[in-house]
Formats: structure tokens, sequence, C-alpha cells
């Protein structure tokens, strides 16, 4: 999106996806979605207050299976996973209390 509006230029956009990458391979464990996760994530939309998307809702199964915290700064993803019992891990645990 930054590049199609003009704020970021092609090299800056490739020396970004090469930083995240790098970020991902050296920090993160990346969690592969099953068959079952998508299963959950359906029970999870068919809960309509909750007002989950598709995409949030997979997130929020995956979570759910591997016993995982959910990071985020969507306030309406972390309010689901309130609802779904699903626990967060709030900002201030990350960058501490300002």
């Amino acid at each position: 999106m930054k590049l199609r509006i003009g704020h970021i230029d092609t090299g800056q956009r490739a020396e970004c996806l090469a930083l995240f990458a790098r970020l991902v391979e050296e920090n993160l464990i990346v969690l592969e979605p099953q068959s079952r996760n998508f299963r959950t994530a359906a029970t999870y939309v068919d809960q309509y207050q909750t007002g989950l998307r598709a995409g949030d809702a997979l997130h929020l199964a995956i979570c759910a299976q591997h016993g995982t915290r959910l990071v985020t700064y969507d306030k309406l993803l972390a309010k689901a996973a309130l609802v779904l019992g699903i626990p967060t891990l709030d900002k201030s645990e990350i960058f501490g209390k300002n």
C-alpha cells in the first residue's frame, strides 16, 4: 500500500521486506494453519457478536490450539479474544508502562 500511494519507493520496499524476513527468521516461530484451525475459526466467526472477520478468527484459532497469547493493537480482535478465552499480551508487557 505504501508503495502504491507513493510513500516509499521500490528500494525502500525491498529493504523493508528483507528486514521483516530477517526478523521472522531470527525471532519468531511461525505456526502453519491446519484444517482443524479453519473449522475452529468458523465457529468463532459464527459468534457474530464478536465482530470477527475470517482472517482474525483463524489467528485466534491457531493461538487457541497452541496455547499461545495473541499480540495485537487491534482492539476489536483483543476484545474477541477475551470473549473466547484466548489470552492476549498487553503492549505494556512488551514496552513497559508509559
